[in-house]
């Protein structure tokens, strides 16, 4: 077997790229390396036991771009394998998404490949990235001041949605692919737009590069073992922060919550983990998040007071006690629910479902959690449910003055994002009985005078997240 294949082979083997019985989704441009990443799979489909189907996307960039995806379509029938060619307008998509058209391509073809995947039973689309592409992608990180952990490089294998990604051509540099291309007599396209230095990475490498590598002839060695070494550093911290995870995060997937107690003994590069690991549930994604979000949401774990932020679908809240991932909330509530007494009503918009029943008033003495007693003459027979309004003020039980319910959520400790969805239970003139699982005004105290008592019992109900203040 030829050098080149060798490599590859040993390449695919190494990181359990492909097991027998595969079929790989080959992402075959009609370039030098896509061609020879089609050739090395058909030669070795044999022995790994494999089933090949090329794909290939025509990103419309360019007048001659159909003439790819014809080289495309007769190179894989050449071969025997089946392939499934489209067209996209990638800048349509580009100015629709609001993207550069580099971005928009990247994820227009992504998709696409993951497309043809489900359409032929693929769990495993091969791309051609090779040894060279590693290094000239770290060189333009650390060009840009990246985190540390971004200079590895391009991942061997990475889950995208439902497939795995796989970069079979990762331990092979470009001259070795051209060398095994002018050998085998196998023909490809060249991109002119390749050869375009006002392109960052076209510049990075054929002028920036080889500049370097003028002083320094083993420079691509060099960083390429750079690559190396990150990776593995990368891959330790990965499986440590997730073997932490597992033990530190508490809550379904859609609130995560990380206890400060735990969290806060751990380095902060063990801390970024752990929160990129609870966005991306949260998120049900794969896809890393963005560096300025990890960062906001350190700054918000180095703070000694509660806050939030929020960052498309999902926040980012620091209690007194835990950070908390989860998505992000609908609209306060505005409704009114109506309580008879006796009786119960599901105030759906707080969560909690709330009922009332009249009981002798020596009940009250053994109040048990989650309940509390009133005055059921001083309460009435009508109760509602309603918001927290500006200016709301009550007399607390046991208070000689009234107090803004807003101040008794801050003394209580209500972080700010649940105030507006504690449920106020008031009389039908409006009085306010109940800041529920807060406080019993005094007015509806339960005295030596009571003949009748009313026992109010909370409960979460359909709940969006977690039970906050009414557990």
């Amino acid at each position: 077997m030829m050098p080149f294949l060798d490599t590859v082979r040993s390449t695919i083997a190494r990181h359990h790229m492909l097991a027998r019985g595969d079929t790989v989704v080959a992402a075959i441009s009609g370039g030098a390396d896509s061609m020879a990443l089609l050739h090395a799979l058909v030669a070795l489909r044999g022995i790994l036991g494999i089933d090949v189907h090329v794909a290939h996307l025509d990103h419309h960039l360019r007048p001659d771009s159909a003439g790819d995806r014809t080289f495309v379509c007769e190179a894989a029938d050449a071969v025997g394998v089946p392939v499934t060619a489209d067209v996209a307008d990638v800048r349509a998509l580009a100015a629709a998404q609001k993207r550069s058209i580099e971005d928009a391509a990247r994820q227009a073809r992504y998709d696409f490949f993951s497309l043809v995947a489900a359409r032929v039973g693929a769990t495993v689309v091969a791309t051609a990235h090779t040894r060279s592409d590693q290094v000239e992608t770290v060189l333009m990180r650390a060009l840009d001041g990246a985190p540390w952990d971004l200079l590895r490089g391009i991942p061997a294998v990475r889950p995208v949605g439902a497939v795995r990604v796989i970069r079979p051509l990762l331990g092979v540099w470009r001259r070795q692919i051209l060398d095994y291309l002018d050998k085998e007599g196998v023909r490809w396209r060249e991109d002119p737009t390749n050869r375009d230095v006002a392109i960052r990475r076209n510049w990075v490498r054929h002028v920036w590069l080889p500049e370097l590598a003028r002083g320094r002839p083993a420079l691509a060695d060099i960083v390429g073992r750079i690559a190396g070494t990150v990776g593995e550093a990368d891959h330790v911290l990965r499986t440590t922060a997730a073997h932490l995870y597992a033990l530190t995060r508490v809550g379904a997937a859609q609130a995560i919550v990380l206890p400060l107690r735990t969290l806060g003994v751990y380095p902060r590069a063990v801390q970024r983990r752990l929160i990129r690991l609870a966005l991306a549930e949260v998120a049900g994604t794969t896809a890393v998040p963005s560096r300025v979000v990890e960062e906001e949401a350190l700054r918000l774990l180095s703070r000694r007071q509660p806050g939030e932020f929020g960052v498309g679908s999902y926040v980012v809240r620091r209690s007194y006690d835990a950070l908390i991932v989860e998505p992000a909330p609908a609209a306060p509530p505005d409704e009114t629910y109506a309580l008879p007494v006796p009786g119960e009503v599901a105030a759906t918009s707080f969560g909690v479902a709330i009922s009332a029943e009249i009981v002798p008033p020596q009940e009250a003495r053994t109040a048990r959690p989650g309940e509390v007693f009133l005055d059921a003459d001083a309460a009435g027979a009508l109760l509602r449910i309603r918001p927290r309004r500006p200016g709301d003020r009550f007399r607390p039980l046991g208070m000689t003055g009234k107090k803004k319910v807003q101040d008794l959520l801050v003394d209580r400790k209500v972080p700010r994002w649940e105030r507006a969805r504690v449920p106020i239970l008031v009389d039908a003139q409006d009085r306010i009985l109940w800041v529920v699982g807060q406080r019993v005004a005094e007015v509806a105290r339960v005295g030596e005078t009571t003949t009748r008592a009313v026992r109010l019992r909370v409960r979460p109900v359909n709940a969006a997240g977690p039970e906050g203040p009414f557990a």
